[in-house]
């Protein structure tokens, strides 16, 4: 998967979305962990679509200060500050 992310970064593509249906939460979110790094790596935004609590699950995974993040993710959505 990061080998695809990085292959489109590097094609021109500044948004990639992840959607993958039948999988596992456990597997869609070590696709989501790969993918994310690499979309990192090359600047651009990974989208995961269909499965708001992975897509929540990647972004504190790699945060340094979780709560910070939960809080920004709430403020984004509008909610809670």
């Amino acid at each position: 998967m990061g080998d695809s992310v990085a292959l489109l970064a590097r094609g021109g593509a500044r948004l990639v979305q992840l959607r993958t249906k039948g999988e596992t939460d456990r597997a869609l979110l070590e696709r989501a962990r790969e993918a994310a790094a690499a979309a990192r790596q090359g600047g651009r935004l990974l989208v995961v679509n269909d499965r708001a609590g992975v897509a929540v699950t990647s972004v504190l995974a790699r945060a340094s200060d979780p709560e910070a993040a939960v809080r920004g993710l709430l403020a984004a959505m509008g909610g809670a500050r």
